[in-house]
């Protein structure tokens, strides 16, 4: 099913924003940390989530709108989230490609910066997760989810394993192939 895909995602994601939570935990206790690897977290979040994940759930969200007409403001606001989300995501890595620039950041507007990001991000799953997702399970039928991997804007992909293989191939960070920009993240995370 497409939303197990998406959890898995979403599992990820969670991995990623505990070790930026870490991140942050050592910022305020004074700590050295690795920018370059809050700045491949961030890119990838940008890159992948906000041109990839995020769309393919606007679009599930889009379809059960023109379904079902249900829970439409609490749809709204994960649109509005995913917009925030993305303008987060772009502040957060212009800071932090300053700071890779040796350029002045004071330390506690990127704390704010930082933990702002991490409050929106980690709501946003949390809420998708113990709302909407049980609730597309309980509404949506199995020929609502044929419907709505045909409106995937994704070439060759013509069942719900064709769409998991294409994700495992498109994560550049944990895909099947990942990336060599991201490989000494990856370390860390699994190290």
């Amino acid at each position: 099913m497409i939303l197990d895909i998406i959890q898995k995602e979403h599992v990820n994601m969670a991995a990623l924003l505990k070790f930026l939570d870490a991140k942050l935990n050592d910022l305020k206790e004074d700590r050295s940390i690795r920018y370059d690897f809050i700045k491949d977290i961030i890119d990838y979040l940008h890159d992948y989530a906000d041109k990839h994940h995020h769309p393919c759930e606007d679009l599930i969200y889009e379809y059960y709108l023109e379904k079902t007409q249900g829970h439409q403001d609490e749809i709204h606001q994960l649109a509005v989230q995913h917009q925030k989300i993305s303008e987060l995501t772009q502040r957060l890595s212009d800071m932090t490609e300053m700071i890779l620039m040796d350029a002045v950041v004071p330390q506690q507007q990127y704390i704010d910066a930082l933990s702002e990001f991490l409050y929106v991000q980690t709501s946003h799953l949390n809420y998708e997760e113990d709302n909407i997702i049980p609730m597309l399970r309980e509404e949506l039928t199995n020929d609502d989810w044929d419907a709505i991997l045909k409106l995937l804007p994704y070439d060759g992909v013509s069942d719900v394993d064709s769409l998991e293989e294409l994700a495992k191939k498109a994560d550049p960070l944990f895909g099947t192939q990942v990336s060599e920009r991201y490989k000494p993240l990856h370390q860390t995370l699994h190290g």
